[in-house]
């Protein structure tokens, strides 16, 4: 048997099921502390909270499922997505079970009821780890797989990092070594300090240094957004953020900001200062986390992302999908507006590619 009930705000009672849901997860995006204080600053702008509660009751206890949505307007199409966005790099369905085929069905029935009355078009979700929930989903007639990223890791359970060291990344150490002769003075590692002054000080070098950094890249700059920044900084505070930097006559030169959350930690927010861009800064910092969290961390997550350098730095790896079900035409009209986007965007990656080709052969 199955009842459901739908929460348009983080009240006592949703926090109180969500957070015993908590005592068996240990990702920081299941979290209900990390998803409200995402709303509080980005989402309550321009989105409508909108969590679903499902309960199963049969022979094998009672089954709980969150879905942490929102409710947002894009042009002509009410869209239902993930609460999050850009920030949860890892999400899934909140359960204290193994989600099975029943469990998507009713799922989707509360879709195709509450639409009637809340206006939706198309429901996506974007990097999806549980494996279960996109391969049931993706079986539906209306549901499509859009994309895909790879989440590395490294479980330090598994593997003696020491081994690692003298193996895949051998040649990387003794660069970091080299660079570090290079630069001649003494390097700090200061690493998750109490102090709240220091923490600040090295997250608005963070701040200033990612911001120049998706300038020079021309990526899409988030950090332009005021609300967004503001989020990342009502985290600062937070007992699960771990923010690190190094530190050369004073001044912070390479910061990250990411979590560490029972004994998992989260690679979130590296950036560096650009004028040590030769020195491999960036990947000395990364080396002093990894030697620290070593002795008592479970899993350093590198979160979503394929490049290439996180294959040498972990040993394990799965896949996220982005996936839809749209819900009528529109939702199935706006499903080709993300395709013809995605392609727009991988024809003018190409044309920057083949320009840079063009522009290094004229020298």
């Amino acid at each position: 048997m199955y009842k459901y009930k739908i929460f348009e705000a983080f009240d006592n009672e949703i926090e109180n099921i969500w957070k015993e849901l908590e005592i068996n997860n240990d990702n920081i995006f299941y979290t209900f502390d990390w998803h409200k204080a995402w709303n509080n600053n980005i989402g309550k702008f321009n989105s409508k909270i909108l969590i679903i509660l499902i309960e199963k009751f049969n022979n094998d206890g009672k089954t709980i499922i969150i879905f942490p949505l929102i409710i947002k307007k894009y042009f002509f199409c009410s869209v239902l997505e993930w609460s999050g966005y850009p920030f949860s790099d890892l999400n899934s369905p909140i359960t204290n079970k193994n989600i099975d085929s029943e469990d998507i069905e009713y799922f989707i029935t509360i879709l195709e009821e509450i639409r009637n009355n809340i206006q939706i078009n198309i429901f996506i979700a974007i990097n999806q780890l549980n494996l279960d929930f996109i391969k049931i989903l993706n079986q539906k007639k209306k549901s499509k797989i859009f994309d895909s990223s790879i989440n590395y890791f490294y479980n330090f359970n598994s593997e003696d990092f020491n081994r690692r060291k003298s193996g895949e990344l051998k040649y990387v150490i003794k660069d970091i070594e080299r660079q570090k002769r290079r630069i001649r003075r003494k390097i700090t590692f200061i690493n998750n300090p109490l102090d709240i002054n220091m923490r600040k000080k090295i997250f608005h070098k963070l701040i200033k240094f990612k911001y120049e950094q998706y300038e020079r890249n021309n990526s899409w700059n988030f950090l332009k957004k005021k609300n967004y920044v503001e989020f990342l900084n009502s985290q600062v505070q937070s007992q699960n953020v771990h923010i690190s930097c190094l530190s050369l006559d004073h001044e912070v030169i390479a910061a990250h900001m990411g979590y560490l959350y029972k004994d998992n930690f989260f690679y979130i927010l590296p950036a560096y200062d650009y004028r040590y861009k030769n020195f491999s800064v960036g990947n000395i910092l990364l080396l002093e986390l990894f030697q620290d969290l070593k002795k008592n961390c479970n899993k350093f997550d590198f979160t979503i992302g394929g490049e290439s350098y996180k294959s040498k730095w972990t040993n394990n790896k799965s896949e996220t999908s982005n996936l839809i079900f749209y819900l009528d035409v529109k939702g199935y009209i706006f499903y080709l507006y993300i395709l013809l986007k995605k392609k727009i965007k991988k024809t003018n990656l190409i044309s920057l590619y083949l320009k840079s080709i063009y522009h290094l052969f004229k020298k």
